[in-house]
């Protein structure tokens, strides 16, 4: 199950994606909906993505407390749509990296690419001045 699946992702094969990956596996194995997410973003396939997050995985998943949030890799990678759809599906810019700081923090700490991308992508330049500062982050509606 896990090698299909992990096949329809890297293909972008929503079909089999939407058969293979059922909330009942999602709940019972979260390393396989954090794998599948972080896969999905590394192959740049933004509707194996979409597929996935429409079908109840988590924008916020991660292997483990120790591994990026997957915002986070996806930031890391430069993948701007990947991280627009996560946004979209609730992704928690305050969820916090292995180093205890939080993404929008580590933006600004990043290289100018990727503290760019990350402002302009969340759009929230004075929010992540006052997050860094503050440790709260507060989202335009």
């Amino acid at each position: 199950l896990r090698r299909r699946l992990a096949y329809a992702v890297r293909t972008g094969d929503v079909a089999a994606i939407g058969v293979l990956f059922s909330p009942s596996d999602r709940l019972r194995d979260g390393e396989l909906e954090a794998r599948m997410v972080r896969l999905a973003v590394e192959e740049k396939s933004l509707d194996a993505l979409e597929t996935l997050l429409g079908l109840g995985a988590s924008p916020n998943a991660r292997l483990d407390r120790a591994s990026l949030p997957v915002f986070a890799f996806a930031l890391r990678m430069g993948e701007r749509a990947a991280m627009e759809a996560l946004l979209r599906r609730g992704a928690d810019l305050a969820m916090r990296d292995k180093f205890d700081e939080t993404i929008v923090a580590a933006c600004l700490h990043g290289d100018g690419v990727c503290r760019e991308l990350c402002l302009a992508v969340v759009g929230i330049r004075n929010q992540c001045v006052h997050e860094a500062m503050h440790g709260s982050v507060l989202l335009p509606e």
